[in-house]
């Protein structure tokens, strides 16, 4: 065989095994810099993923997306959070002394913004409790979920009432809706 046809033959079987390696992908994960390029479902950084080999790590100061041997490295007040899946995680600055920032998980944003993050707990025997949270939307200031803080961010006091009601604010109906959400669009859903 010709040299010419051997780097030929290397050459399409090199374009199938990356097209197989696209076409094999079905979860995409990656980061989003900024909030725009959320908006434009831009990730900045992507991957497959793989729990092996290609995976989104996250540490106390920095974001790691990891593909094969190689490794990127993100601040984590450099993003606007991160997409694994169909799960998406918006960076968490709670500005206090301590500095405590980590990644929650977005639950709803048909309505309030809805967010989960789960942390160790030894009181428990699963060892693991989640705290909500809640933003006016994807770039307001988010905010530990509860009456107190509902109450300073609505005026209504019939939805105040209505929330105060539920037994648990986080709570889903039969059809897997968050019930504030449904409350929330009841009084402030524009017409």
């Amino acid at each position: 065989m010709s040299y010419t046809k051997l780097l030929f033959w290397f050459f399409i079987c090199s374009t199938l095994k990356i097209h197989s390696q696209v076409l094999s992908c079905s979860e995409i994960g990656g980061v989003y810099k900024s909030y725009e390029s959320f908006t434009k479902h831009n990730l900045d950084d992507s991957i497959c993923l793989d729990i092996k080999k290609n995976k989104i790590i996250t540490k106390f100061y920095k974001l790691i997306v990891k593909e094969g041997d190689h490794r990127r490295s993100y601040k984590n007040m450099n993003l606007w959070g991160y997409r694994e899946g169909n799960d998406l995680y918006r960076f968490f600055d709670d500005h206090s002394f301590f500095g405590d920032f980590f990644y929650i998980k977005v639950l709803d944003y048909n309505g309030l913004i809805l967010y989960s993050k789960e942390e160790a707990d030894n009181t428990k025997i699963s060892g693991a409790k989640v705290n909500f949270f809640y933003s006016l939307d994807l770039k307001s200031p988010i905010k530990k979920l509860n009456i107190k803080n509902l109450t300073n961010d609505f005026s209504n006091t019939q939805f105040i009432e209505e929330i105060s009601n539920l037994n648990e604010l986080y709570a889903k109906n039969n059809n897997g809706i968050f019930k504030i959400n449904i409350l929330y669009l009841k009084y402030y859903a524009y017409p």
